[in-house]
């Protein structure tokens, strides 16, 4: 086949200084050793770059990037120029840049593979390193010019176009996790392919790129993956994308013009998909017109009154949401580099006058949607409905997840598309602002942007496409940072009036909320959080000028899963802290955490977030918790002494603040007041506790309740209790004997007697336990009072917080386990099940069994389910078994549906909990 061909060379490098610092030094053949930091030498014989356009109109390299980016990449890394310098250095860094780096599956010779077998996910996963490696060793022997890591990257080439292509085999999920390694390992034969090498072998090696390589490639890896994976535009959102990725960059690869056209139009519209999936209705087509999509304002299902824009995959999970915008970006560059224009409407490659470029496809679409994604991310609310016309709704899961995913969307609409993007995706712009340079932390490690994460592509070889107007800036990347501490300058976004972004004369960036107003709150992203099973510490670095609260919750709208005291710091920068442990808080933001400054008059300033504190904080921790109420009498002394714990040895300063007049607190921790008689000086009276060591505050919300006289007093405590078979008697009984203790001894004891006795009645009250808790829609809360061999105690709250995206997890058994405990049982007339959105048949064909003895069963149900993961889906309990007590509860799937999972969202039970004895 002729091509037109232009040999690429860049004479600026010939005048480009020997000894810059900060990049990698290029070994020799002979020395082989891994780059490290150092001087760099501009290698005395650049490798060529060959630009060609085939007789089918395709220009190479051009699968990914282009001659244009890789010389000015060359040039750029030679020169130490930002950001391509660092860029380069971090990937130098991992183990796919060593010298010695190996095919997986390198057998004796390149045509021995120890494994020909492709079908299995193990093989997926061993090509997807192996092509992150030959991409690598592919852009190391560009920037190097050393040829051994030419011969590393043919070698990677070779063995896996050495696979038995009578072997392939489809597996699960191959279509999805297929096409990205297929697509990386193209990018790397597609340079080998345009660059001779000044020698034609290396210690006996061939380095040249040969006809039986190009036939190999496309006759044992490129035809039958796409034969045998990559066939099928009915793949399920983000899952069609990857495998697109991969379809298109095989077709500029074989030169297939007709292939290359029709992935394109898959790639956009994909008009000819039929769907073979029941989640969202079937509504699930992943090209770039139907993922992320305009939901007009008279669609019966859009109660906004307004057109408005939805990333589809968003009401699935933000992790699916983040691979479709990074996909689409990737896919436009891609299409781009080969000067492709599609019609504005159909998305069909196109030469008409009126074609678009895949950047300018329905309105500049990707970026539309990536600023929709990129909204949500950092905490704004946005308008959503489920087109299948049932109860979806956006997904919190992986929500702040945020790893630089938007930066080639920002560049490439910037730079390529001309477009800009502060004005049209704002968000877009906020997410760049403050993005993340090639080495950043992950809670607390530090990841490497050149990495493997799966089938989670984030488009890492875009670095080499970074646009040639950045070397004019004088960009700064952005470090790793000194620790995993999350800065709100960087990682916070303020919503509504009461919150906005400040600097002190210090220099200090910090969030300044404004307790006063209803609406101050900010969003912190890429929260990682400790191991949950335990204590997990999370550490809020603040400054006050007063008392206030400082509320934590998983979304801007949700009621907090935490509230912490704040003291007043006095103007200086200290932490407080709280413990998100699941067994004490069930449910937080996956990455995200929303504060809001609540309850009194303060400026409250926050600085960072730690969210796994465990390490850094030892504070100090009041034995009465996080607050506490307690009745003292009129006239008469209130002494309490405050326990203190924890710190570490540290030295703990006691404060008292906001205390009522004539209060006083010891160095020891104790509390002394003598209250008022006087009518005014009743009720209520709130103060807080402060204790602090080197680093930490721990407040302790405290509210006195000053009563008339004694047995107003305890009146004042038993006010407000059930009736005691409300109860368990367990815990009833204490509170009982406490009452007629402190009854008995109103008249005739001392103050500090009785004092004592109002104490220990305080204590047994906040020790009550009700026998049937309720939820909002009466039935038994029972997710404190059962255990499960099966289930957490988060996974058990959970089951009861009446959202359909928080479920059990996916069970690969068909049954689990309640235990209402020795002593206990329930009896049950009903039964509510909801099943996991989008995932309804998994719930499918479950009924629920009673047993005294946890081995006898008794079918409780009238009917297994339907799945429903609209709404509680309720069945009766059969007559004859309604008024049965049983200990043991046992949820199985008799007749299932789904793919060997159960998964549940909700249960519900119309019914109560007996006490031994009482039934």
């Amino acid at each position: 086949m002729k091509k037109a061909t232009r040999s690429r060379f860049c004479a600026a490098l010939a005048t480009v200084g020997l000894g810059l610092t900060g990049l990698a030094a290029a070994p020799s053949s002979t020395t082989a050793a891994t780059p490290v930091t150092g001087a760099y030498s501009v290698p005395a014989d650049l490798v060529e770059i060959r630009e060609t356009t085939s007789e089918a109109g395709f220009i190479h390299p051009g699968v990914g990037l282009t001659a244009d980016h890789l010389e000015n990449m060359r040039t750029q890394v030679h020169a130490g120029v930002e950001p391509w310098a660092s860029y380069y250095d971090a990937m130098t860094q991992t183990r796919y840049a060593a010298a010695d780096f190996t095919a997986s599956i390198q057998g004796p010779t390149d045509e021995q593979p120890t494994s020909t077998a492709y079908d299995n996910a193990g093989m997926r996963s061993r090509q997807h390193a192996d092509s992150i490696g030959a991409m690598t060793q592919t852009l190391m022997y560009l920037v190097t010019g050393d040829e051994l890591y030419r011969a590393n990257a043919l070698r990677i080439i070779r063995s896996w176009s050495s696979l038995d292509p009578t072997q392939y085999r489809y597996f699960p999920d191959a279509h999805i996790h297929t096409g990205v390694p297929l697509y990386q390992t193209l990018v790397a034969a597609e340079i080998i392919r345009s660059t001779e090498p000044v020698n034609d072998e290396l210690d006996g090696y061939d380095l040249r790129w040969t006809a039986r390589d190009q036939q190999r490639i496309e006759d044992n890896l490129i035809r039958p993956v796409l034969d045998t994976f990559l066939y099928s535009q009915n793949r399920l959102w983000n899952q069609h994308l990857y495998g697109v990725i991969g379809m298109v960059g095989a077709a500029i690869f074989l030169d297939d013009p007709e292939l290359y056209a029709e992935r394109v139009e898959w790639f956009t519209v994909n008009s000819t998909y039929e769907s073979e999936h029941t989640i969202n209705g079937g509504d699930v087509n992943g090209s770039l017109a139907a993922i992320i999509r305009i939901i007009d304002a008279d669609d019966p299902l859009n109660t906004y009154g307004e057109d408005f824009l939805q990333v589809m995959e968003m009401g699935r999970d933000q992790a699916h949401a983040e691979g479709d915008i990074g996909l689409l970006t990737a896919l436009a560059r891609i299409v781009d580099n080969q000067g492709t224009r599609v019609d504005p409407v159909e998305g069909t490659v196109s030469t008409d006058p009126d074609a678009v470029s895949p950047y300018e496809f329905l309105d500049n679409r990707i970026l539309a949607g990536g600023d929709v994604f990129a909204a949500f991310m950092m905490g704004e609310e946005l308008p959503w409905v489920d087109t299948s016309g049932g109860s979806g709704k956006l997904a919190e899961a992986y929500r702040g997840r945020l790893r630089e995913p938007l930066t080639e969307l920002y560049y490439q609409y910037k730079y390529v598309a001309d477009v800009d993007v502060e004005k049209e995706a704002p968000h877009v712009a906020e997410v760049y602002e403050h993005r993340d340079g090639p080495l950043f932390y992950y809670g607390s490690n530090v990841l490497n942007f050149w990495n493997e994460r799966g089938s989670d592509f984030t488009g890492a070889e875009y670095w080499v496409a970074f646009p040639p107007e950045l070397a004019e800036q004088d960009i700064t990347v952005p470090a790793a940072g000194d620790g995993p501490e999350l800065p709100l300058e960087k990682f916070g976004h303020t919503l509504g009036m009461g919150a906005k972004h400040m600097v002190d004369n210090a220099g200090e960036a910090f969030v300044r909320l404004d307790a006063k107003k209803d609406d101050a709150q900010v969003a912190v992203r890429r929260v990682v959080w400790a191991d949950r099973t335990s204590t997990a510490l999370v550490g809020v670095r603040v400054r006050t000028n007063g008392t206030a609260l400082l509320e934590a919750a998983r979304n801007s709208k949700a009621e907090p899963f935490t509230t912490v005291q704040l003291p007043d710091t006095h103007g200086r920068w200290r932490y407080v802290w709280f413990d998100v442990d699941s067994s004490k808080v069930p449910t937080v933001g996956d990455n995200i955490v929303f504060f809001r400054a609540t309850g009194g008059q303060a400026h409250v300033d926050v600085e960072a977030v730690l969210a796994d504190a465990n390490s850094t904080l030892t504070p100090p921790v009041f034995d009465d918790g996080a607050s506490l109420d307690r009745v003292a009498v009129a006239g008469e002394p209130y002494t309490r002494t405050f326990g203190v714990t924890g710190s570490a040895g540290n030295d703990v300063v006691l404060e008292l603040q906001d205390a009522p007049k004539g209060a006083e607190l010891s160095d020891n921790g104790t509390l002394t007041w003598l209250p008022g008689g006087k009518k005014k000086d009743r009720g209520a009276h709130d103060l807080v506790v402060v204790a602090s060591d080197e680093l930490t505050d721990t407040a302790l919300a405290v509210t006195i309740t000053v009563a008339p006289d004694r047995p107003a007093a305890i009146k004042t405590l038993v006010a407000g209790l059930d009736a005691p078979s409300a109860y368990t008697t367990s815990t009833w009984q204490p509170v009982a004997e406490a009452r007629d203790a402190a009854s008995a001894a109103a008249e005739n004891a001392g103050p500090a007697e009785f004092a004592g006795l109002l104490e220990d009645l305080s204590v047994r009250i906040d020790s009550l336990e009700l026998l049937n808790p309720r939820l909002p829609d009466g039935t038994l809360d029972f997710s404190g009072l059962v255990t499960s061999p099966d289930l957490s105690p988060a996974m058990l709250a959970i089951l009861v917080d009446g959202d359909n995206q928080t479920f059990w997890g996916d069970i690969r058994r068909p049954s689990v386990l309640l235990d209402f405990g020795a002593g206990y049982g329930f009896r049950a007339d009903a039964f509510g099940w909801l099943a996991r959105d989008t995932f309804p048949d998994r719930s499918h064909g479950a009924n629920a069994y009673g047993s005294n003895d946890g081995t006898t069963w008794t079918l409780l149900t009238e009917h297994p389910t339907e799945g429903d993961d609209v709404a509680i889906e309720t069945i009766a309990v059969r007559e004859d078994v309604r008024d049965s007590r049983f200990r043991y509860l046992k949820l199985q799937v008799d007749e299932p549906k789904g793919p060997g999972i159960f998964s549940m969202a909700d249960i519900r039970i119309h019914g109560e909990r007996i006490e031994a004895g009482l039934d």
